[in-house]
C-alpha cells in the first residue's frame, strides 16, 4: 500500500519535475518557454499512452532512437548522470515517508507537526 501511495501520490509531482527539466532543456536551447511546456507535456502524454497502450517502456526507447541519432545521444546523458536510479530511489524514499506517516510518525522529512 505504501509503494501505491509513493507511485500514485508522488509520482505526479515527480513526473512533473521531469517534465519541467526537459522544457528547460528546450528553453535553452531557444525554444520559447510555452511552446516548449506544450510539446514536453504532449511527449509526456503520447509516451504514457504507448505504454498503455501494451508497449514496454524499452521497446518505445528503441522505436524512436535511431543509430549515431539525438535520442541516444541524450539517453547516454541521461544514464550518466544516473536518472533512472534516482527517481527509482525518490520513488523508494516516498514509500518509507509514507509508511511512516502511516505509523503517526512524526517530523518526517525534517519536518514538525
Amino acid at each position: 500500500m505504501d509503494a501505491s501511495t509513493a507511485l500514485c501520490g508522488s509520482g505526479p509531482a515527480f513526473f512533473a519535475l521531469i517534465l519541467e527539466a526537459i522544457a528547460d532543456g528546450a528553453v535553452a536551447m531557444g525554444l520559447p518557454r510555452a511552446e516548449a511546456q506544450l510539446m514536453a507535456a504532449q511527449t509526456m502524454k503520447g509516451t504514457a499512452g504507448m505504454v498503455l497502450g501494451g508497449e514496454h517502456p524499452a521497446l518505445v526507447r528503441e522505436k524512436v532512437g535511431t543509430p549515431g541519432g539525438c535520442t541516444i545521444g541524450g539517453l547516454l546523458v541521461l544514464e550518466e548522470g544516473r536518472v533512472r536510479g534516482t527517481v527509482a530511489r525518490a520513488v523508494r524514499e516516498a514509500t518509507v515517508v509514507a509508511g511512516q506517516l502511516g505509523r503517526g510518525v512524526q517530523g518526517v522529512n525534517g519536518t514538525r507537526f
